[in-house]
């Protein structure tokens, strides 16, 4: 809201760039001693694949030499 760039990002709709991560667990109900251990699968940064392992690896983007 304050960058005011709505019309781009801010919810999840097709058309907008996203920025989250898919997690092995939930860290908001994992217990504490756990959460260390918690790892994203996937990572998007704008709308862009940037970590994907797992069953995501075949989303990351090769890599440029």
């Amino acid at each position: 809201f304050m960058a005011n760039d709505d019309s781009w990002r801010g919810t999840l709709e097709a058309g907008k760039t996203a920025d989250l991560a898919v997690l092995t667990a939930d860290y908001m109900t994992a217990p504490l001693k756990e959460i260390g251990k918690i790892r994203s699968l996937l990572t998007m940064v704008g709308g862009r694949v940037v970590y994907a392992d797992g069953p995501f690896a075949a989303l990351l983007p090769p890599t440029r030499q």
